[in-house]
Order: structure tokens, then sequence, then C-alpha cells
């Protein structure tokens, strides 16, 4: 078929099409590199017109390459974790499975991409596709896409994925040969089913956060608030059970949340036909669109804002409606399929495939990671007792009250740390700079004030913030508050003492040593006692000693020391000068 004319003035100018089995444009010299800028599929190279043209003819055309199915080599995804009688339950077959894949692999961690979001809404449907790309092999979209499902999906209403599914296979970028991070694909139950409790609905997300470095939460058309916010009192679930068994809660490091909004209707044709170009070496970025709905659902909400204590980065991905394939009783024909959808996919593949392979900081173990599931399963199951047969309300004023007193207790912490009462370590950089509060170098009484002020302070933020708890709740939290912070007076005057005493003993040190030279060099004595207000100046900043009593108390004993040690230098050349004017005894002659 004769090359198909490009108006765009991109890279893709010269590129010379041909037909391919699903009736779309490719480049002649076709290659699929996955994780690279150059991902070349069938969609990535004509416009819409020129694609539905272009599907049109090849309907009619007995010429052109035709794709032929065949089977993976990646195998379908089983089933790792089921929900029964109200329990997380792994499959032991299926772990099995998995762990032996992870071991076979060269990759020393895996970086987890898993798929959430409510009910019959693509996600697993897009985890196919997504797999398919990663098995980076010519033809990926085959000329049906129900032939050999990675991750088993169907058209209609009926739910298909119950519980967690991965695929038991690491896939590889090209960056995965320098970190060594594989990628392993899980897709989750849909949440808020008919039927599925908040336990379920909560624990099934709370699994996904522990082990994901990429968590997708897909979102039908329009990203809202109410949907953030659900995914927030998850969040905060894992993190309240996590504290109550005494584990640190799972780290934002490298984490990421990606918001996917599927069949987004405000895309602008022009935007999706040059998006391709817009990809950098880091990938694709956000659009201005996928920028605004991040910024008015997200970082401009508290629910938003709150789920970066547990994720390190938050995005926002649209993707076009795919076309027809939502009719009912759809085979899987891959010319059904939106070229802009296909496109888009393509290049967030790439983005999330290469940003998944660097996360390092969030990427499991490959030994690791039956232990972590295990122990993760074993967490969120001790949680159904704490949530079952609590209304909503309930549960957000324990959730309220927990974030409550968090914040309480970083709000006592602050104030002591602008007092001087608390240490705070900085670089040499932030010391020139004079960002060096933090000092324990307070007297006493200055202490012992700092942290009544603190105690008010935190007590006032923790009425603030409990905005879903009645008074007697909140009461009975600041008692306990207040109780747990008096404990925190004595120790901090001990270190306090520790920390004082410590520097004085050095620079009583430095003094004595002074002395010591003086008394043994008298001419030396005037030089040392010159030079050492400056030495005592360059301690003190030294340790970081700043303001306040201690230092004028400091001070004054350095000059007595100095003066001390004035006064015995002219002692000690008093004696001298005396033992050397005293008459010697004759010799008796012999």
């Amino acid at each position: 078929m004769a090359a198909l004319p490009l108006s765009t003035t991109s890279r893709r100018d010269a590129a010379m099409c041909q037909t391919s089995a699903l009736g779309e444009s490719r480049p002649s010299h076709a290659c699929h590199v996955v994780g690279s800028r150059r991902f070349v599929s069938a969609f990535c190279t004509a416009g819409a017109g020129a694609c539905r043209a272009v599907r049109r003819s090849s309907k009619h055309a007995a010429r052109g390459t035709r794709a032929v199915s065949r089977a993976s080599s990646v195998p379908q995804a089983v089933r790792l974790v089921s929900v029964k009688e109200g329990q997380l339950v792994i499959d032991d077959a299926s772990l099995l499975r998995l762990v032996t894949a992870l071991q076979a692999s060269s990759c020393t961690r895996i970086a987890v991409i898993s798929i959430a979001g409510a009910l019959r809404q693509g996600k697993s449907f897009f985890l196919d596709l997504f797999a398919r790309y990663l098995e980076s092999s010519d033809g990926w979209l085959a000329e049906s896409l129900q032939d050999h499902q990675r991750f088993h999906w169907s058209s209609g209403m009926e739910r298909v994925t119950e519980g967690v599914w991965v695929c038991p296979h690491v896939f590889q970028v090209p960056s995965s040969d320098k970190t060594r991070v594989g990628i392993l694909l899980m897709d989750t139950q849909g949440t808020y089913e008919p039927g599925a409790t908040r336990w379920q609905n909560d624990s099934l997300l709370g699994l996904a956060g522990l082990l994901s470095s990429t968590l997708l939460f897909n979102i039908s058309k329009q990203l809202q608030e109410d949907t953030v916010e659900d995914l927030q009192a998850a969040m905060d679930m894992l993190q309240m059970t996590c504290r109550q068994h005494g584990r640190p809660p799972p780290a934002p490091d490298s984490k990421n949340l990606t918001f996917l909004v599927r069949d987004w209707v405000h895309a602008d044709s022009q935007q999706l036909l040059f998006e391709d170009d817009l990809a950098t070496s880091q990938g694709l970025p956000m659009s201005d669109q996928e920028q605004s709905v991040l910024a008015s659902f997200v970082h401009s909400t508290t629910a938003g804002q709150g789920l970066g204590q547990f994720f390190e980065s938050l995005h926002c991905r649209t993707l076009p409606h795919p076309g027809h394939i939502d009719r009912p009783g759809w085979t899987g024909v891959s010319s059904d399929v939106s070229c802009d959808f296909i496109n888009k996919c393509g290049m967030l593949f790439n983005t999330l495939a290469d940003a998944a392979s660097a996360q390092a900081g969030a990427a499991i173990g490959v030994q690791d990671f039956e232990q972590t599931l295990k122990e993760s399963v074993i967490l969120l199951n001790s949680t159904q007792d704490f949530t079952e047969g609590k209304s909503r309300s309930a549960v957000l004023s324990d959730l309220s009250m927990l974030n409550a007193m968090d914040r309480a207790r970083s709000s006592y912490r602050a104030n002591m740390y602008r007092a001087g009462a608390l240490m705070k370590g900085k670089a040499i950089p932030q010391i020139l700079l004079g960002e060096v509060a933090g000092t324990r170098a307070l007297v006493a009484q200055d202490l012992a004030a700092a942290h009544r002020d603190s105690v008010a302070v935190a007590g006032n933020e923790l009425r603030r913030l409990a905005l879903f708890s009645d008074d007697c709740a909140v009461a009975q939290s600041a008692s306990e508050l207040e109780e747990e912070l008096e404990k925190e007076l004595p120790r901090l005057q001990e270190e306090n003492r520790q920390w004082n005493q410590q520097r004085l003993n050095g620079l009583a040190e430095m003094t004595l040593a002074a002395v010591t030279v003086s008394g043994l060099v008298p001419p030396a004595a005037a030089g040392i006692a010159a030079v050492m207000m400056p030495a005592y100046a360059l301690q003190l900043w030294r340790f970081k000693i700043a303001g306040g009593d201690f230092m004028a108390n400091s001070i004054e004993l350095h000059k007595a020391m100095l003066r001390t040690e004035r006064t015995w230098a002219k002692d000690v050349r008093s004696w001298l000068s005396q033992r050397s004017s005293e008459p010697t005894a004759a010799r008796p002659l012999d």
C-alpha cells in the first residue's frame, strides 16, 4: 500500500506507513522497544482521520501484512489473594508459582504496578494491554484481543476479577539492566461492589498500597473529591493498623499514585495527535488538563494533601474512550479499538514502565516478597474487628482523632525545636546561613517554660483538627496527650544537662591546656591569652550553641578562666624570677 503523507512537522514526518493487520498505519521500519521513547505501534504515526481511512480501506483490501495470533510466552494471571469468610487468604500454589518466577529472573528487586478502582471500569483490560506491551513482541496487538489473555477480562456487567491477581512473570525494560528492578503487574477486585463490606474494600486497597511502587487508581470520566476521600480513608486505616501493631507505616519513598481517568471526553484531538512529540527521556509529561484536574481535586483538598503521607508523587493521567468495545458481546476484535486510545496507552505504558524500573526505593527484594506479602495479609486481617460494626461516622471519628494526635505531637516537637530545646541535624551550608535553632542548650528554667508552651500549643492543635469527634472524646484525648508529653520533660532535661556538661568539659580542657603551656613557657602566655577568646567563640559555633542565658554564662565562665590563667602565669613568672635572683651559696675550696 502507498505511504500516507502526514502534515505534521514532528519527527514522524518522514515515516513511511504500511497497512497492519489492524487496518492502521505503521512505519515501514517498525520496531518495538519497550521503555524507550520510540514506541512505534500500529497507531502511533497517523492522525485520527488517516487512521480511519486506512481502516476502511484495509477491510476491503486483500493486500497488507496480517498479524498471526500466536501463543504468548507470558503466562496468564493467577489469583494470589482471595476473600473467604471475611479474611484475606493467600493461594499457596499461586504464591509458589510467582516466587519461582521471581527467583528465576535476573532482577534483585521487584516494582509492583497495581490497579484498583470501581467495579467494571476496564481495569483488567488495561493491564492486559500493558502486559502485551511489556512482552515486547512484534504485532503486540493481535487481531483478536481475547486470544491468550494475560489478565482475564470480558465485556458486559458481570464481575470478572475477584481478589488480587498477578501475572507470574517478571517484565524487564532496558533500564532494568542497570537498576536490576523488574516489573510485576497486579490486578485487584473492584471496590465498593454490591455486598462488599467496607473492611473488604479498605483491605484490598491497603494491600495494593503496601506492595505497590505505583498504584493506578482507575476512575470513570471524572475525578471527584469523594473518590479521593475514600482512598484517603483506606490509607488512614492502614496507617492506624500499623501503629496499633507497633509497625512503622509504609514509607512514601519513591511510591507513586496515579489517578487514571478513563473515557475522558475533554481531550483536544490535536493534543492527542501531537502528544508523542511531547515525550521526553523522562516519559510523557502531564498535560495542562491533567495538571488542572490534579490541582483541583487533589492538591487543593484536605484528603488529597493527606495522601502525600503515603505517596511521594501524585499524578493524573487521562485516557480517551476506547471505542466500541463496551458493546455487549464484543468479541475482542482489535480493529474496534480507538487509535487515540491505543496511542495514548502506548506512551503511558512506556512512562510507567520506565518510572517503575527506576523506583528502587519502593521496590521489594525478590527474596523478601513472600514474607512481605504474608505479613501484609496478617496485618490487614487484624483490622476487621476494628472496622466491622462501626458506622462510617465512627470510623471517620477514629481516623480524625488519630491524625489530630499525630499532628499535635509534631507541633510539640516543632515548638520545642524553635525554642532551642531539641536538636535537629543541619548540613554545613544551612549552618553557614544561620539556620541553627535547635541546640539543647537551654538552662533548666527556660527548658521547663518552653515545654509548658509547647504542650499548650499541641493541645490547641489537637482540638483544632479533631473535627469528627465529640467534645468528650476530644477532652479525653487531650488529657492523654498531655500525660504523654509530660513524660518527655525529664528525658529532655537530662539530655540537656548532659549536652551542656559535655560542651563545658571540652572548653575547660582547652583552657587547662592553655594555662599549662603558659606556665611552662612564660613568654608565650600573652599570645595564648590573645587567641583564647576567638578560640572559645569558634568552639561555641562548632557545637552549635545558640543564644540565651547559657551563652552568656558560658562566656562569663571563659573570662574567669582567662583571668585565672593570667594570674597563674603572673605568679609563675614571679616565682621563677625570685629563684633566679636568690644568691648562690659559695662552694668550698678544696
